[in-house]
């Protein structure tokens, strides 16, 4: 995928690194998009990328997370690739993804059911924008 970004963005500069574990100083961004990334992770993970985000933003930074509606966790292939492209998915209750931000740090700013008449959207997905107080 970087490469593929690269052929269209020729004078940005990506850096690919895990969520768990970002290299970057403290206070560091004004703002996340992470727009279904968190859903690759188990649960009992999500908290550590949440909290490196966190520590990431600056104060009053914004936080905009995307996630698959649903319940549990499992392995499923990816069609859009091949039958033999197999992805880890979590899915999340309204009340479960808010909680994984407020354990972190995070005040909730806007909380939504993404509007499913997008014509890409295949699974009802929650749209959310925290805070860094």
């Amino acid at each position: 995928m970087i490469e593929y970004a690269k052929s269209y963005a020729k004078k940005a500069e990506f850096i690919q690194m895990d969520i768990r574990e970002l290299k970057f100083e403290d206070n560091f961004f004004n703002g996340i998009w992470s727009v279904t990334s968190l859903l690759h992770l188990p649960k009992n993970e999500i908290p550590k990328a949440l909290g490196e985000a966190y520590r990431v933003l600056k104060r009053n930074g914004i936080m905009y997370v995307c996630v698959k509606e649903g319940h549990g966790e499992e392995l499923k292939p990816d069609l859009r690739y091949s039958k033999d492209a197999i992805k880890f998915y979590s899915y999340f209750k309204k009340d479960e993804i808010e909680k994984f931000l407020t354990w972190s740090g995070f005040s909730l700013l806007e909380s939504r059911m993404a509007d499913m008449g997008v014509k890409y959207l295949k699974e009802p997905q929650f749209k959310i924008f925290a805070i860094k107080k």
